[in-house]
């Protein structure tokens, strides 16, 4: 039988909800902290779709007005290279739903 201990099943379970214009915004200010370009060109989508360069590395940002769930958010991370832990706010106690020790982070940690 499989026990789990409760901390992981509480931290698998927090949602946060995060916006295309909330996650450019921290992008960002990430590529800011290291000295490092980054754009969003509109014309390189279709539709509200754009692309999102942070130095050498793009990704395709879907509409910005539009919250970003969390294996877009994983997968948007592992394009442009970065660790999604590395968004996070200061003062914020979760990173995008992302657990550290998840499937995920893993597979976005370069």
């Amino acid at each position: 039988m499989l026990i789990r201990s409760v901390d992981t099943r509480t931290e698998l379970s927090e949602t946060e909800v995060v916006k295309g214009a909330e996650f450019e915004r921290r992008v960002r200010k990430l590529a800011r902290s290291r000295k490092i370009t980054c754009q969003f060109v509109a014309g390189r989508g279709k539709g509200s779709h754009g692309r999102l360069y942070f130095g050498d590395e793009f990704t395709t940002l879907k509409d910005r007005r539009k919250e970003v769930g969390r294996d877009l958010l994983a997968k948007t991370c592992a394009d442009l290279e970065i660790d999604p832990h590395e968004l996070q706010e200061e003062n914020e106690c979760s990173c995008f739903a992302i657990p550290r020790n998840s499937r995920l982070a893993r597979a976005v940690a370069c």
